[in-house]
């Protein structure tokens, strides 16, 4: 998921809308081949450091202009997303770093190159370090800093199916950053009125159900209203959004908080707008539920028969 840092928003306080930063086939068709460069770093950077990934991603859009740099590290971060790094979790980059320093230190300063002022150079001492320590120096090298996040070496890339779902899952996750913002969300729904209340049960979210004419009407509080200093019910309902787009005949409105003392702006989406989201809904909503149904099976039990969420039960229903 994309951080509040890589927000692109445009706002139009007249007609008091925001609209998330969108990359669509008409007006971007070039980003089909970089997303498909980007790939491709990743897909043979194995062993490269994330800075080094990340310097080459940026280099790709070098000569584009049509590119702010918040962009660039928004794809940089959902490359690192489907991305495991090598990582130092018992302190063992520290300890190394201690113990080079340690012999490094009467022979500072380090020269390329020794004269009659600086006698001591870099690769020799490299080498006299390797050889007390009892490793290679192309060894301790990748290890002195692999505690440091820039420095992590990428081990395995999942990667995305296709070039169009690395630009789809960017546009989702703009969608998403805004709704870190939230106020508050109403969503009116003709289909799928299961998965909608799932995803958000799921997602820990609190919601009130209405009936409408033709539907639903679902509203659910934001983090600008219940919150306001934490992150964590913003980014619970930035994860109910790939739900949300999954399912049929709805329309959106989020209220959304972009300055302090501002007024609230709206987001409005619906399933109209052609956004894809790269994810299954899942049939049950934990292991335990899973198992229980299966130990049950389809046929009835002593004239009991399982029916999981058979009925919406909405605001003000009597039966």
């Amino acid at each position: 998921m994309l951080l509040k840092s890589h927000r692109i928003a445009y706002l139009d306080f007249a007609r008091r809308r925001v609209r998330a930063d969108r990359l669509t086939t008409r007006t971007h068709a070039q980003y089909v081949a970089f997303a498909d460069r980007m790939l491709q770093v990743y897909q043979s950077g194995k062993g490269m450091t994330r800075q080094e990934l990340h310097r080459e991603i940026h280099q790709i859009f070098a000569d584009e202009p049509d590119c702010p740099p918040r962009r660039i590290d928004a794809f940089c971060k959902l490359l690192d997303d489907v991305s495991t790094f090598d990582a130092d979790r018992r302190g063992r980059s520290a300890e190394l770093r201690r113990q080079v320093f340690t012999l490094a230190g009467p022979y500072h300063p380090l020269v390329t190159s020794a004269d009659h002022l600086f006698e001591y150079e870099e690769s020799a001492v490299k080498e006299r370090i390797a050889t007390e320590i009892g490793v290679p120096w192309q060894d301790i090298e990748p290890r002195l800093f692999a505690d440091v996040l820039e420095f992590q070496r990428l081990r395995t890339f999942a990667g995305f199916d296709t070039a169009s779902d690395l630009l789809a899952r960017y546009n989702v996750g703009q969608l998403q950053t805004l709704l870190f913002s939230a106020v508050d969300v109403t969503i009116r729904a003709q289909a799928d009125f299961r998965i909608l209340l799932q995803q958000a049960k799921l997602a820990r979210l609190m919601h009130t159900l209405a009936r409408r004419e033709n539907g639903y009407e679902i509203h659910l509080d934001g983090p600008a209203s219940v919150m306001r200093q934490t992150r964590r019910y913003g980014v619970a309902l930035a994860k109910f959004l790939p739900g949300l787009l999954a399912c049929r005949d709805w329309v959106m409105r989020a209220r959304i908080e972009v300055r302090r003392h501002s007024p609230y702006l709206d987001l409005i989406l619906s399933s109209r707008d052609g956004y894809r989201a790269t994810m299954e809904i899942p049939e049950f909503d934990s292991d335990v539920e899973a198992r229980f149904a299966a130990a049950w099976g389809e046929q009835p039990r002593e004239g009991w028969t399982l029916h999981r969420e058979a009925v919406v039960l909405h605001q003000g229903q009597k039966s």
